[in-house]
């Protein structure tokens, strides 16, 4: 926790500049306010999700591309970062690789043929679809992050920081412990419960093909690793891998990009992707690893889930 506190604070005194930090902090309040009131983030994903239209990738390409522009433009117009990027093939490669990940990720309506080719009544369908929906950021994020990193950065650390070196489990359990009851309390707002579970045991008891013990177990278990890649994503390719061109500022861009995703979600768990985001960022940068996200990602998912099926049973 020393350690945590120790980074935050060092890269807080290097890098805060009051009037770069007072526009990032009014861009993510007035889009937050916007979203929330007019439900932009769940009509974007329901038509996603359902709309086999490619103009959904094009909302996508602007809807998360636009604002990492504005808070990477915003960077060098503070005096935070030189104009460099916007001539930088390898910026625009990198960014282009992102927003290519995430489009396919919250753009692809594959998981509904896949369902209704292999399994025949809608219980088993329901669950076929939300299984898949969790297990395409693992391949949609591996293959094409996997390639780039093959060719580009393997000077970096595996995956862009996906392993041992630079980790010290310590210095997260405190946040561990601090995590859970936090949610626990968390879960008795009815907008938390409106959300979670994700995967219903009210649904899975109706699935044929599978136990719904078991349908549960192996849905959990890749809705958990699936924010192994949430990582690898974020923190790794958005903080670790640009940072080749955008040093210590590859942050800040990617935390207002990281709020973006959550706008679906509960206000409350878009709000806290702010500062989750920061600090996850600045660590990733200062260790050179990752799995530190990892560990804190899945607990709160995990307990998310967890808690919210104690709400439904108790």
């Amino acid at each position: 926790m020393r350690k945590i506190k120790q980074y935050v604070t060092e890269y807080w005194r290097e890098e805060f500049h009051p009037g770069y930090y007072l526009f990032v902090f009014l861009f993510l309040v007035l889009s937050l306010v916007l979203n929330y009131y007019f439900r932009v983030g769940e009509w974007l994903y329901r038509l996603a999700m359902t709309k086999r239209d490619p103009i959904v990738w094009i909302y996508n390409l602007f809807f998360y591309g636009l604002p990492y522009l504005i808070a990477l433009s915003a960077a060098s117009y503070f005096g935070r970062q030189d104009w460099k990027w916007v001539k930088s093939k390898s910026f625009w490669i990198r960014f282009g690789v992102c927003l290519f990940v995430i489009s396919l990720i919250l753009s692809t309506w594959f998981h509904k043929p896949f369902a209704d080719y292999f399994f025949t009544k809608n219980p088993d369908r329901y669950y076929a679809k939300l299984w898949f929906m969790s297990f395409k950021m693992h391949i949609f994020t591996l293959i094409p992050v996997g390639i780039f990193y093959y060719l580009k950065d393997r000077d970096l650390p595996f995956l862009y920081g996906l392993g041992k070196k630079g980790f010290d489990s310590s210095a997260y359990l405190w946040i561990v412990l601090i995590i859970i009851p936090s949610i626990f309390l968390f879960s008795f707002s009815p907008h938390f419960t409106g959300f979670y579970p994700i995967c219903k045991p009210s649904e899975m008891q109706y699935v044929r093909f599978i136990s719904s013990t078991w349908a549960m177990i192996i849905y959990e278990i890749t809705y958990a690793g699936m924010y192994i890649w949430v990582e690898v994503l974020f923190r790794g390719f958005l903080v670790v891998g640009m940072a080749k061109v955008l040093g210590k500022n590859a942050i800040m861009p990617m935390v207002v990009i990281y709020c973006f995703i959550h706008f679906a979600k509960p206000a409350g768990e878009a709000t806290t992707a702010i500062f989750g985001g920061y600090i996850l960022g600045i660590l990733a940068y200062r260790t050179q690893n990752i799995m530190g996200g990892v560990i804190l990602h899945i607990t709160v998912a995990m307990g998310m889930e967890f808690f919210a099926m104690w709400q439904l049973i108790r």
